[in-house]
Order: structure tokens, then sequence, then C-alpha cells
């Protein structure tokens, strides 16, 4: 039987590319995605329910809400995780010891990348028990600064401040509590 030279180096090189599909992608930064994921779970088997209170600009809004997507909820959160291949080396990251608390914060090194730092908080067993999220873009016509905070025993905030050039500023506070 002859083999194709041609068809059996096809082959080679579609085996090599699939078992390089497989490799899981190894996190340089704290994984958001992961964490988010598995407080989605969490919260789902916990029930739990949320007071949000939305104040856009001068207008008030409160609500009880009961029936909660909860990856919609908290995609916010995961859109902000640095875990991209471009941004390898672009963060700084620094570790402190306060009480029983460990904070990790990873910093911006360049001014043009949305995410400036993440701050972790974990708690003495090493779990995360606070993150706080500060994003920040500026051009010509357009500012937004975003504080974005989530806490697992009392819910989260995002606090955001527009700047629209001709359009004027336009500032959002989120502030969710989970309720049982």
């Amino acid at each position: 039987m002859k083999i194709n030279f041609t068809k059996f180096l096809f082959l080679i090189f579609f085996l090599i590319s699939c078992i390089n599909e497989n490799k899981k992608q190894t996190n340089t930064y704290f994984s958001l995605v992961e964490f988010f994921n598995q407080e989605t779970v969490r919260l789902i088997k916990q029930k739990k329910t949320l007071n949000k209170i939305i104040k856009n600009d001068e207008i008030i809004k409160q609500k009880i809400i009961s029936e909660i997507d909860w990856n919609k909820e908290l995609e916010i959160f995961k859109e902000c995780d640095i875990n991209k291949p471009a941004w390898k080396s672009l963060y700084h990251i620094e570790n402190e010891q306060l009480g029983n608390e460990t904070i990790v914060r990873f910093t911006a090194l360049e001014d043009d990348l949305l995410i400036k730092n993440i701050c972790i908080k974990k708690n003495i067993e090493n779990n995360v028990v606070e993150i706080q999220i500060n994003k920040s873009t500026k051009n010509n016509l357009y500012s937004s600064e975003e504080e974005l905070i989530y806490n697992i025993k009392t819910g989260y905030s995002i606090k955001r401040n527009q700047k629209v050039f001709l359009l004027g500023n336009s500032k959002l506070y989120i502030k969710a509590s989970f309720l049982l």
C-alpha cells in the first residue's frame, strides 16, 4: 500500500494542531472569569435575591429582584479579566499582608490599558472576600471612570462617571445588596 506523502504530512499537521488546541491556557493573573463563574453557582444554590438601588444622575430607582440571571448580573466583572495573551506582562503584581487579610494588587504598567488596577482581598484561609476594580478610558470626545466593588457577603457596587463632548457629564451608581 502506497501512502501519498502529501496526505501523510497533512495528517501529521492536523494531529499536531489538535494537540495544541487541547492545551489549556494558563492564567498569568487571577482569573475573574473563573471566580465569578464559581460565584454564579454559589449564588444560585443559595437562592440569593438582590435589593438594587440605581442612581442615574438625579433619578433614583430601587427594586427587589428574586429572579436573577447571575451570569448576566456578574458579566461586568468578568469583562474585566486581564488574562489576555497580549497583556501577559503589562500588570505589576503586589502582595501585602494586613493582619489576617492578604491584599493582591494588579496595577497596569501602561496608561492606555482600560483596567487600571484590580485589588483582591483574601481572608486567612486564602479565600477571596472582596474584589475592587478600577477602569478608566479617555480620548478627545469621551472619558469614563468606573469603580466596581464585589463583596461575597454583602453584594456589589458600581460607580461610573462619564464625560461626553457636547453631551456633558453623567453619573451612575448601582448598589446591589444580597438578601436571603
